[in-house]
């Protein structure tokens, strides 16, 4: 699966060879001349790699349509779930549905995200600040980095005052 960026837009492009076919999905709707470029492009990749194609097909799925400008995105990561999902690509195009899915995306990548709270930012080293090692804090933004680095760790990198773990403001 790999997503595809025309000017403004994301499309996503599927291979499945064990069916010999490549789905191509624009949330804006497919057009014919598309569907064809993509599968001379699929033909394309597919003999570059020594794979017999000639029989290969490219083919939309049924998939409703963006009403806005700016969520291509939102729609190429719902269609992705749903072919994954093997499950049908219809879905509420209504504004309300469309900000739910944006935050479905958030939540998944914010729930499958590395926590990162052990890191210093400025040396990517991962010590917690509960093993003796000292670490200096802004005291605007949630930044943290290790003391020893505290000559690097200036207004280059932040422009709130660094300040000592334990010194007040």
């Amino acid at each position: 699966m790999m997503r595809i960026w025309e000017g403004e837009t994301a499309k996503v492009k599927v291979m499945i060879p064990k069916e010999q076919r490549a789905l191509y999905l624009d949330p804006l709707g497919e057009m014919q001349p598309d569907l064809k470029r993509r599968q001379e492009v699929t033909r394309s990749y597919m003999t570059e790699k020594g794979i017999h194609v000639s029989t290969w097909a490219c083919d939309k799925l049924p998939h409703p349509h963006q009403k806005d400008s700016s969520s291509s995105g939102a729609f190429v990561l719902k269609f992705a779930e749903c072919i994954l999902d093997n499950k049908p690509g219809l879905f509420s195009t209504s504004t309300t549905r469309v900000n739910s899915i944006r935050l479905d995306i958030a939540t998944c990548l914010l729930q499958n995200t590395d926590d990162l709270k052990d890191l210093c930012l400025l040396c990517g080293e991962e010590e917690s600040p509960d093993n003796g090692i000292d670490w200096i804090g802004c005291d605007v933004c949630p930044r943290w980095y290790h003391l020893s680095g505290k000559n690097r760790a200036t207004n280059e990198i932040c422009e709130s005052p660094l300040l000592p773990l334990n010194e007040e403001a």
